[in-house]
């Protein structure tokens, strides 16, 4: 069967490229910006439901902030494993979450003088904890591969060239590079 493609063999020589050996840098930057990619997702995902469970469960608490995936909100959130114990805090407690600005601590004490829940709350505060938590651990995660694509862009030439680009960010920078892997596995421009 192989020898009955020999009459392929110039159209295909045409059309497919050899494949090179890949750069390990941009090997590296390929599986770090994936996998960052992932989380980003994972994170939206999570977060979308949290707010929505939030909204549903606690809209009054939910409309303290612009995005539930704010930092100041979701150490808040997190300050208790049980969302009705969020709205018994001393203000002193509330004041130490760190990049709490004074309005939004004027938002909490507000929000916690008239807080309402509905009867599901019982079980699904210990979800919203989950999301909060994971949500945290999520941006964790993300910012530190964002450090490793950083400092992994000086070592790749293409990388370095895509950020001399305006608009061109190291993770932007990083993906592509690493998506490329290398320059010599096209022909041309135009096979890019």
């Amino acid at each position: 069967e192989l020898f009955s493609l020999r009459k392929h063999l110039p159209i295909a020589k045409e059309v497919l490229q050899e494949v090179k050996p890949s750069d390990t840098t941009n090997a590296q930057l390929k599986k770090l910006t994936r996998r960052r990619k992932q989380l980003v997702e994972e994170r939206k995902s999570i977060a979308n439901r949290f707010g929505s469970d939030l909204q549903a469960e606690v809209p009054d608490l939910k409309a303290t902030t612009s995005s539930v995936d704010n930092l100041w909100f979701l150490r808040f959130i997190t300050l208790r494993d049980n969302l009705v114990s969020l709205s018994r805090l001393h203000r002193n407690s509330i004041e130490s979450i760190p990049y709490l600005s004074f309005k939004n601590v004027e938002k909490i004490i507000a929000w916690q003088k008239d807080a309402r829940f509905t009867k599901s709350i019982e079980y699904i505060s210990s979800m919203l904890y989950d999301d909060a938590m994971r949500i945290l651990a999520l941006k964790d995660k993300i910012k530190e591969l964002e450090i490793q694509i950083k400092a992994l862009i000086p070592s790749s030439k293409i990388a370095t060239l895509i950020q001399t680009i305006p608009g061109f960010a190291h993770v932007s920078a990083g993906s592509l590079a690493g998506e490329i892997v290398t320059l010599e596995r096209f022909e041309s421009e135009a096979s890019l």
